[in-house]
């Protein structure tokens, strides 16, 4: 399915000779050996007994003792390999890449690397270059069952994803407004439960490459405040395959969502994404969509279209990553004309934003995110005050966005979850005004 990623093609049989390689390859990751000092072999030891933290001293106590060179290089980097540091490993690795002795097999762990982070472009890229340059026979028969067999190149294979999430939590400003009285409640203030679920189908292909059913589900229920209940659902398919150096997918999915236990609105979107390496750890990411959005008949001033544009650059490192990028979005609603009032509800808006993932020790994972956006709203708002009075007010508005999560895992499938969020919102019009602090603690299963 898809288009072609180019390099070798598959072989007119499976190659048993390669298969055995691979096999072998696995069951133990190829140590340099040479003629050095006591901390060198004390390295090699602890190497082969699988004490790599021991080796990794070892070999670095060699380093400072100056048993330098391509051989101790490629070590170091097998050592960070097994410990699943590949950020130094790929350090290690890229020094020797080009040494004729050592190159061809650094560049084969190199592609272990990029496969680990399914980068599958950059790992096709450096077993075809093994497949090509290889010194030995056997180095040459493991590349080209990578790049044949493709076990890890391709994701494996799997009908499909999923996620389900159970979440109770405090809101200190559930209307989003400083002065609650505006919306007839005395108090802003509630506890709630969060419910949300995800998943996605493999209809054709794998999940980087064929036809997907994806879906998801929430629903956020209040203590007291039950006109702010929120729910909703989504469906749709997406289409994904390579091209070149690219990934492209192109997707059509439908939304509805309800407040108070009443509609509210209805959303169908077309978008398009499209991802590519930039390097050996960093990919670009771009996305545009479109979307119909149809408001219940008490929210029919949000009836209109919405298109949005972004893009993103994703840096990966040994446990974790960061992501920095930009979204516009551009609206034209129905808007809210009720005499001499009248609301624009149809913004153009500039998001920046930064996020960063870390995985610690213990099982622990943090995420944070930040994010500042800016809105302008297309037409003016008529304000009728209280004293019978209308005035006209553009309304323009900058929001700051923290968010912070912190998982434990109970077992490889199921962790719980601590998440803030903080979110401050200035307008030029006070009653948008707000600031929000909202904490979740919860549990987080996937499948």
């Amino acid at each position: 399915m898809g288009a072609s990623r180019g390099g070798p093609q598959p072989l007119p049989r499976a190659s048993l000779a390669a298969a055995l390689l691979l096999i072998a390859y696995w069951t133990a990751t190829p140590l340099a050996h040479a003629d050095a000092g006591d901390s060198y072999r004390r390295g090699v030891q602890a190497f082969r007994s699988g004490d790599y933290p021991g080796a990794l001293r070892a070999f670095e106590a060699a380093e400072r003792d100056g048993d330098g060179g391509a051989k101790l290089e490629f070590n170091l980097g097998s050592t960070y390999f097994k410990l699943g540091q590949l950020e130094q490993a790929r350090y290690h690795f890229q020094r020797v890449a080009d040494d004729p002795e050592w190159g061809s097999l650094a560049e084969f762990n190199l592609g272990l690397i990029a496969e680990r982070e399914h980068r599958a472009v950059d790992a096709r890229k450096h077993f075809d270059s093994v497949a090509v340059s290889a010194r030995t026979e056997r180095l040459r028969q493991l590349a080209i069952a990578k790049v044949t067999g493709a076990q890890a190149v391709r994701p494996k294979r799997s009908h499909g994803t999923g996620v389900v999430s159970f979440a109770a939590g405090y809101d200190d400003n559930v209307v989003l407004s400083e002065d609650p009285a505006v919306l007839d409640v005395s108090d802003e203030k509630d506890t709630f439960v969060d419910l949300f679920a995800a998943g996605s189908l493999y209809l054709t292909g794998t999940s980087a490459e064929g036809l997907r059913l994806d879906g998801d589900a929430y629903a956020t229920k209040y203590a007291d405040l039950g006109d702010f209940d929120i729910a909703g659902a989504s469906a749709g398919f997406a289409w994904r395959e390579f091209a070149r150096d690219w990934t492209l997918e192109i997707g059509l999915e439908g939304q509805g969502d309800t407040v108070g236990g009443d509609y509210f609105t209805s959303t169908e979107t077309v978008h398009a994404r499209a991802f590519r390496p930039l390097g050996e750890t960093t990919s670009l990411r771009v996305r545009a969509e479109g979307s119909a959005v149809q408001g219940a008949s008490d929210f029919d001033y949000l009836t209109g279209w919405r298109a949005r544009f972004g893009f993103e650059v994703v840096a990966r490192y040994s446990n974790g990553r960061v992501r920095v990028g930009y979204l516009g979005e551009f609206n034209d609603r129905d808007d809210l004309d009720d005499g001499p009032e009248f609301s624009s509800y149809s913004p153009t808006r500039h998001g920046f934003y930064a996020a960063a993932a870390k995985d610690l020790k213990h099982r622990v994972r943090m995420e944070a995110r930040a994010e500042y956006r800016v809105s302008d709203y297309a037409d003016q708002n008529r304000i009728l005050g209280n004293n019978g009075l209308t005035t006209v007010e553009h309304r323009d508005e900058d929001r700051l966005s923290l968010s912070a999560r912190a998982y434990l895992g109970i077992t490889s499938k199921l962790s719980c979850f601590l998440d803030y969020a903080f979110v401050h919102n200035s307008s030029s019009i006070q009653l948008y005004e707000y600031t929000q602090n909202r904490v979740m603690l919860g549990i987080e299963a996937g499948f």
